[in-house]
This record gives structure tokens, sequence and C-alpha cells, in this order.
């Protein structure tokens, strides 16, 4: 049987990118409110989202259903 040896470590770095979501209203005309669909190109992305300004996290702010903008907000 042959003697195997170890191999080298190697190292490396990933940068994953995926396309920006987008949001578009559900209804077509907005007055006042409307609930807001989020949306992304990639495939298997997770949009995690705050209404709040904070900034999300890995627990928390999961984008699974249209929710309701009312006013201006980033």
């Amino acid at each position: 049987m042959p003697r195997l040896t170890d191999s080298s470590v190697a190292t490396a770095i990933y940068t994953i990118l995926a396309a920006a979501p987008t949001f578009k209203p559900v209804r077509r005309y907005v007055l006042r409110s409307a609930d807001g669909d989020l949306s992304s190109t990639t495939t298997g992305a997770t949009i995690r989202y705050t209404t709040d300004g904070s900034a999300p996290n890995e627990t928390r702010s999961v984008y699974a259903a249209p929710f309701t903008v009312s006013g201006t907000t980033t």
C-alpha cells in the first residue's frame, strides 16, 4: 500500500455578490400607504430589511411577505 503524505494548506477569500433587491408597490397607484414587495434575481438569496433605519442582522428582518410602507422611508 502506498504511503500518503499531507498536502499543503491553502487559503482563499470569497466575495459573494447578489443582485440588488428591487422594490415595487403591490398596488399600481399609491396615495398614502402601500404594501411593498421585495425581490431578487439571485437564486437562493435571502433578503433582510428593516423599516426603522437599523441594520438588519442574521436573526431578524428576513423578508417573507409584502409589508406596508406609509410615508418616506429608506
